[in-house]
């Protein structure tokens, strides 16, 4: 049996959060996520490649 709630969820955000509809979405990828939220979260930025994914060479 596969476990289908990841990507039922990895696709749920696509359409509901990272998608270039939204203006935080876009200025999130525009500004290399250096977002301050994003930031003070993580600790560091945390770019977004044109799929609105993390790199995999990101730590």
């Amino acid at each position: 049996m596969h476990d289908v709630h990841g990507p039922v969820m990895h696709e749920y955000g696509h359409a509901a959060a990272f998608h270039s509809d939204w203006a935080g979405m876009r200025s999130c990828v525009s500004d290399g996520g250096n977002a301050p939220d994003v930031v003070e979260y993580m600790g560091y930025p945390v770019p977004l490649d044109g799929g609105y994914h993390i790199p995999g060479d990101r730590k």
